[in-house]
């Protein structure tokens, strides 16, 4: 039995940040960012570091951490960037822009079948 999620991925930027006035953007708009990161979730860390490669850049961590609060107010700070698969809750001076396109997760037992809007597909467990 196989199921299925879509998931949208979010930038969380300074408000202040150039890329925060966008609607929109695509992981390669982030190459030259540095990326704090939130580790809770190691298949999203794992996700976000695949498409980034794909998208043709290698992204460059100053942080992790599994502390939402701490990665937020890194961002905040303007210290880096993150990437996150939904809003996480509404904070003044950070602006959350969609990264486009959104990617289809398949999982079939132990294994999880990424597949991205350009229709390659990675398999992962």
């Amino acid at each position: 039995m196989y199921s299925w999620s879509r998931i949208s991925f979010c930038a969380c930027l300074n408000s202040e940040h150039p890329l925060a006035a966008k609607k929109s953007l695509k992981l390669a708009d982030l190459k030259n960012e540095n990326f704090v990161f939130y580790s809770g979730e190691e298949m999203l860390y794992h996700t976000v570091f695949d498409l980034c490669r794909e998208s043709g850049f290698e992204p460059q961590f100053s942080f992790a951490s599994h502390n939402i609060k701490s990665i937020l107010n890194l961002v905040k700070n303007n210290e880096g960037i993150s990437v996150l698969m939904h809003d996480p809750e509404k904070t003044k001076d950070i602006t959350y822009v969609p990264i486009k396109p959104a990617m289809l997760l398949i999982e079939h037992d132990k294994y999880f079948i990424e597949q991205v809007a350009d229709q390659r597909i990675v398999i992962s467990n």
